[in-house]
């Protein structure tokens, strides 16, 4: 029992689930919703069962346990216990490679939508920034038209940043044409 329990504590720590997840992090861009197969997967599936071999065949040379044995105490025990039907289905279910797919796809689609929410982040903060610039250029020009014309009613200031604006976008229409 006791190789049971240890079983499960390394499937769910992270000596087993760091380099698996790192795994997953760098190869599943590969992968994406097609329903056909590309040529890498078979590959990539390969390379993963041996991480996991490699893993599990470390702890089992940690513990001091043979293979063999491991295979006896999840037999025997098998029937009795869930927690040998999570061990057993934690190390088979790498074998099976519609489930590997299924996992790097998802690990894909994952990344992209982190990417995804990134940059639409990154969009909000230029435009909060730019509405910031928008904001300041704006009170600068109120400042300056108050400076060239005195006290002024709100009416006028009003007309004088639309005329200001108009002027601006004439003249740069106008230098646009020239360029052409």
């Amino acid at each position: 029992e006791w190789l049971s329990e240890a079983i499960i504590s390394f499937l769910k720590g992270p000596c087993y689930s760091v380099p698996l997840m790192s795994f997953i992090d760098e190869h599943c861009l590969v992968f994406d919703l097609e329903e056909e197969n590309k040529f890498e997967y078979p590959t990539l599936h390969v390379e993963f069962m041996d991480l996991v071999d490699k893993l599990l065949c470390e702890l089992l040379e940690d513990l001091g346990v043979q293979p063999e044995k491991l295979v006896a105490v999840l037999s025997s025990d098998m029937s009795q216990s869930q927690i040998s039907s999570f061990v057993l289905t934690s190390i088979l279910s790498v074998e099976d490679f519609l489930q590997f797919k299924a996992m790097m796809v998802k690990g894909n689609v994952e990344l992209m939508n982190q990417v995804i929410e990134s940059l639409i982040e990154k969009k909000e903060q230029e435009a909060a920034k730019a509405a910031e610039e928008k904001e300041r250029k704006d009170r600068e020009e109120t400042e300056q038209i108050l400076a060239e014309n005195g006290e002024v009613d709100e009416e006028t200031l009003l007309v004088l940043k639309l005329s200001k604006q108009q002027f601006e976008l004439e003249d740069s229409a106008r230098k646009a044409q020239e360029n052409v």
